[in-house]
């Protein structure tokens, strides 16, 4: 290139999409990690940057998968300790400011949210992405409030409130889940009050 200037790595300005995966730190049965595995294997082949709060649970497994699929894998922590972070965890960020604020973080990261199972945390992190406007996919067959979420929304199984801010979606499989994921990034129009 002419005056000097380098020439741009391939692939420079081009930045990953950013899907979070939320979920059961602790007490998941074996099928709903191996499914949590098999999204983070499909988001790290599909080119995406995986979120989670990079502890234990659903979090270790989507982190697992994504990592064996050479994914890069973030973990938002709510501790100080970066040594708090799963194995699979490529990019710590230790926080120090507890799990309410972690998953603020988590979600505001996200170009797209996968749930998977969950508990009263995990439904925390949902009402997250349906304030801050990031299009949550709910794997509806994995238990937990992903299931629940469909019965207990309360405008039509899809809505969280009647201003109708972002349709939740659903998915029953590791495949539709991620699938539904990328389709959504960019389709929710962002909220203008937070």
């Amino acid at each position: 290139m002419s005056g000097g200037a380098e020439a741009r790595p391939q692939g420079a300005g081009k930045r990953r999409p950013v899907i979070a995966v939320i979920g059961s730190g602790e007490g998941v049965d074996e099928g709903t990690l191996a499914l949590a595995g098999t999204v983070g294997r499909l988001l790290a082949q599909r080119g995406a940057t995986l979120v989670t709060g990079g502890r234990g649970g659903i979090m270790e497994a989507a982190s697992h998968g994504a990592s064996e699929a050479g994914g890069l894998v973030v973990g938002v922590l709510p501790g100080t300790d970066a040594g708090d972070a799963n194995a699979y965890v490529d990019v710590a960020i230790p926080t120090g400011l507890g799990f309410a604020m972690r998953n603020v973080i988590t979600i505001r990261m996200a170009d797209a949210v996968i749930m998977i199972s969950g508990e009263v945390g995990t439904l925390a992190e949902a009402v997250l992405a349906y304030q801050h406007g990031k299009p949550l996919v709910a794997v509806a067959s994995t238990g937990g409030w992903a299931e629940r979420l469909r019965t207990a929304a309360l405008e039509d199984g899809r809505y969280l409130d009647g201003r109708r801010l972002m349709e939740i979606g659903y998915a029953d499989t590791a495949d539709e889940a991620v699938e539904a994921a990328f389709a959504r990034i960019g389709t929710v129009p962002r909220p203008g009050k937070l």
